[in-house]
């Protein structure tokens, strides 16, 4: 769960810019913010929820991408796309994970026009799985009671079973 104004991926983008190889910190950076992806869409054991309280732009929408669950509170504003940010790169999942949210078409769209979208267009289109929560308070008590939901569901272990199927 990010933070109430923004959902973010980690990477700090002022320690980029100020350390003695911004190029190399950049790609340090990358390659950690790839690893953790690869290790939460290779997770079998474990269903994962990303829960976007606030904006969330380029690898911050890749990151949530890679759970298995994206909710997010009304009125947050993505910008899944990096093109437009001054030649920056982010990670290369966006070419996996954006179109098996939402379809090859969509992905190219999206990433081309460069485009904010809102919630209700992000969950009309694949991209999230709900959007619920006038206020972050309301937002987290209705993640807290979904992830409670799922977990102490009997049907966990079929979810889990399922999860596994999708990945082969």
């Amino acid at each position: 769960m990010g933070g109430h104004d923004f959902w973010s991926n980690g990477i700090h983008l002022n320690t980029i810019e100020h350390s003695e190889n911004p190029a190399d910190e950049s790609w340090r950076n990358i390659n950690a913010m790839n690893d953790l992806i690869l290790e939460i869409i290779s997770m079998n054991s474990k269903l994962v929820i990303s829960a976007l309280q606030g904006n969330a732009g380029a690898g911050g929408v890749i990151l949530a991408l890679a759970a298995d669950y994206i909710y997010a509170r009304d009125g947050v504003v993505l910008n899944p796309h990096y093109k437009k940010m001054g030649g920056l790169f982010g990670s290369e999942y966006w070419t996996y994970l954006l179109p098996k949210r939402v379809g090859d078409k969509k992905a190219y769209e999206l990433t081309e026009k460069c485009l904010p979208i809102s919630t209700a267009t992000a969950k009309s289109i694949g991209l999230l799985d709900d959007v619920f929560g006038q206020t972050a308070v309301e937002f987290v008590e209705q993640i807290v009671f979904r992830a409670e939901t799922i977990a102490n569901s009997l049907d966990f272990q079929q979810f889990i079973s399922k999860k596994m199927k999708k990945k082969k």
